[in-house]
């Protein structure tokens, strides 16, 4: 009786091992699914699930990372990044979290935090890996507008299999570097020698126009006022003038840096396009 109660016990075990692996299985097919449907909200609820029933799985690196990609997707990228963090808690070496991490921060326009992240880990991977992270580093430092430097990287990449993208990189920033730089200095000095040349300068026709024609009809009405001893009109006219032609100047110098960096930003996604390594 007693070897009947030990066997019956026995067999309950595995029946409920299995059971558990079964339904550990089941779950991750279904999260899984969802993920390749693209139903990243289900897919998150369904991984956060697995973690809490099943925490020492052998999947656990996997469930993670897919759950951080569902982040990303959604636009989360903070917790995607967290999320990646932990995994390096427990593996410094595990690439798919060094590479997310790194191509998160750029999502997020934070480059010099990509770079910061990238050169931290940059001793722990060789060979290919460390091709890709170099490649990452060229295109930070092009969003950077650090062009000198982005050059220096995308040139020490040795992976035969990148040299399409390097060669095709070297076309794009040498087209970019015969374009007209926008120098927000000179358009700030146009606008105190003329109103609206520096616009005129940012290739903004329409706003040179517009500026010259308000502040000349403020000037005019400046000193028209004061030839007939029209105190008021004359303070408020020169109040107007001022404030016009000191914030044009200021504009003249804010629109040249927008130009500048949006021909950067431009380009960058030309430098970054297609690389998924």
């Amino acid at each position: 009786m007693t070897n009947l109660i030990k066997s019956l016990i026995v067999i309950s075990c595995i029946s409920n091992l299995n059971y558990g692996k079964n339904d550990e299985m089941s779950s991750i097919k279904v999260a899984n699914s969802f993920f390749d449907d693209l139903k990243f909200e289900l897919a998150i609820i369904e991984y956060k699930r697995l973690s809490v029933l099943f925490p020492d799985n052998v999947n656990f690196f996997q469930i993670q990372n897919k759950m951080a990609i569902c982040y990303k997707k959604l636009g989360y990228f903070i917790e995607s990044i967290n999320i990646h963090k932990k995994l390096l808690e427990k593996n410094s070496q595990y690439w798919d979290s060094i590479f997310q991490i790194a191509t998160t921060y750029q999502l997020m326009d934070n480059f010099t935090e990509s770079n910061r992240f990238i050169k931290e880990y940059f001793p722990i991977v060789d060979g290919e890996r460390k091709d890709s992270l170099k490649y990452l580093m060229s295109c930070n430092y092009f969003a950077l507008m650090q062009v000198d430097s982005s050059k220096l990287y995308f040139d020490s990449i040795n992976q035969i299999e990148l040299q399409t993208l390097i060669d095709r990189n070297s076309i794009i920033i040498s087209e970019f570097e015969s374009l007209r730089e926008y120098n927000h200095i000179s358009a700030k000095r146009l606008n105190m020698l003329i109103p609206g040349a520096g616009y005129l300068y940012l290739d903004m026709p329409q706003t040179f126009v517009a500026t010259l024609f308000v502040e000349s009809l403020f000037l005019y009405a400046t000193i028209l006022t004061y030839n007939n001893q029209y105190a008021i009109g004359t303070l408020l006219g020169g109040i107007f003038f001022s404030g016009f032609y000191l914030g044009s100047i200021h504009g003249a110098e804010q629109f040249a840096k927008i130009k500048k960096k949006k021909s950067y930003r431009k380009f960058y996604d030309k430098l970054i396009f297609g690389f998924n390594k």
